[in-house]
């Protein structure tokens, strides 16, 4: 049955308006950098100071942009699908949507373009080192590889053995999982872009 105001233009216009004037009183800007002041404190930032163009996140959106998207400005991969924010936009997926198309595979583990390698190792060799990943629970295994051993990116010991996860050798092939996951991604750890401190327990090794 169709509603009573479906045939009433004049009526769905004023409804309208008025919604439109609802969303428009209740965003605020103090410091009238085009983000609004609740997302701002919700997420961490200030809303007194305009602060519009910087990335805390470094996963190169400012937070302008991702207050757009919808997605963390603190969070370099909002959904923790392994595929950073930015990156989800150039796989044309959905940053906020751990598995877009709804396949079982997450957005990071699937390969876009057919290359044999995965959307979320692929961003790796393109990012610069200030956009190391995440690693939560510091265990020296990034929050987006941990799914690919089958480890917990919120525990650092997953199987409570006594080991950092990073320094697990789930495949007993003799080398950590954390080095595993460097030499996929075409680094080492002498690499300048290595993160010294994941390696800093390894023999020979030590922190940047």
């Amino acid at each position: 049955m169709k509603s009573p105001f479906s045939r009433c233009p004049l009526h769905l216009a004023f409804v309208a308006t008025l919604f439109s004037a609802a969303v428009a009183l209740a965003f605020t800007d103090a410091d009238r950098d085009r983000m609004d002041d609740g997302w701002e404190a919700a997420h961490g930032l200030n809303p007194t100071v305009r602060d519009a163009r910087e990335d805390p996140d470094h996963d190169r959106l400012n937070n302008r942009r991702e207050f757009r998207a919808g997605t963390d400005p603190q969070t370099e991969d909002t959904d923790h699908d392994g595929s950073d924010d930015r990156d989800e936009r150039r796989f044309r997926t959905d940053a906020t949507d751990p598995d877009t198309d709804d396949d079982g595979v997450k957005d990071g583990d699937e390969d876009t373009d057919g290359d044999g390698v995965s959307d979320e190792d692929e961003d790796d060799a393109l990012e610069p080192c200030a956009n190391n990943d995440d690693d939560t629970d510091q265990d020296g295994l990034a929050d987006e590889d941990e799914n690919d051993v089958g480890d917990d990116p919120q525990d650092a010991d997953t199987d409570n053995d006594g080991i950092a996860d990073g320094n697990d050798d789930a495949n007993e092939n003799g080398v950590a999982d954390e080095d595993e996951d460097d030499e996929a991604n075409q680094n080492d750890d002498g690499d300048v872009c290595e993160d010294g401190s994941e390696d800093a327990d390894d023999p020979g090794d030590s922190p940047e």
